[in-house]
């Protein structure tokens, strides 16, 4: 039974979201791979993703391992799943 649907909603993997003080936020990565803190606000969480609410547009690339080690303007290295590293 399908109880509500939410579309045009951006989803990150549940292991993205980090929670610190301030509430939720991903680690953003720029152009130039360096990361930010940026908020989010998470809709929903389930099987494993997280539709966000507000402050994530489609496209928008995140960290979804080992953020737990970055900071503010971290230069980090791409890596594509299943890659080993």
């Amino acid at each position: 039974m399908t109880l509500t649907e939410r579309r045009d909603m951006p989803t990150v993997p549940e292991s993205a979201l980090q929670q610190g003080p301030r509430g939720w936020f991903v680690y953003l990565v720029g152009a130039d791979h360096r990361v930010t803190r940026h908020p989010v606000r998470p809709a929903l969480m389930e099987d494993g993703r997280a539709a966000i609410a507000s402050g994530l547009t489609a496209g928008q690339v995140v960290v979804v391992n080992g953020q737990y080690r970055l900071t503010d303007g971290a230069r980090i290295a791409e890596r594509k799943a299943g890659k080993p590293g």
